[in-house]
């Protein structure tokens, strides 16, 4: 993943918390905890993340817009706490505010699918995306049902 930022800004970030605004690429977004940041009135919407990478969290503060803010974090526990200390817009989250965190996106399948890309003719994306919302869950079912029928040499003969 790409992350685009201002390299002040990211120069600035790196010395007062000890993480680049690069390593936003290695978050692990499927984890990522929301909660909406009503700390101050900012003209717009802003939502504050929690996601690992590895075995840290770190926190990402992002607008409706998808625009990145800020990524927070230090190596040290020690440095956490006293970057808490020092910096007013880096707090711990309450209680009351731990249990308003949501996880993002849709819960966790049991049987996930895989990610690929591929490349379809306009007509069958077209008429898939005419059935509205679903329609590659539909594409998936259709494709699901034409091996169920067919054998390896059929697919094969395909070309």
């Amino acid at each position: 993943m790409k992350i685009d930022f201002d390299p002040g800004k990211d120069a600035i970030n790196t010395r007062k918390h000890g993480v680049s605004l690069a390593d936003a690429a290695l978050l692990e977004w499927e984890c990522m905890w929301l909660i909406e940041d009503v700390r101050n009135c900012y003209g717009e919407r802003r939502m504050i993340g929690y996601a690992p990478i590895g075995s840290r969290v770190y926190m990402q503060i992002k607008s409706k817009f998808g625009r990145v803010f800020d990524l927070p974090s230090d190596q040290e526990e020690a440095e956490i706490n006293a970057g808490i200390d020092a910096d007013p817009d880096a707090r711990e989250l309450t209680e009351k505010e731990f249990e308003q965190l949501r996880p993002m996106g849709r819960p966790k399948a049991e049987v996930t699918k895989e990610r690929i890309t591929i490349r379809l003719s306009p007509e069958v994306v077209a008429k898939f995306r005419a059935t509205g919302s679903g329609w590659q869950t539909r594409m998936d079912k259709a494709l699901q049902e034409y091996l169920s029928n067919h054998n390896q040499s059929d697919i094969e003969r395909l070309g």
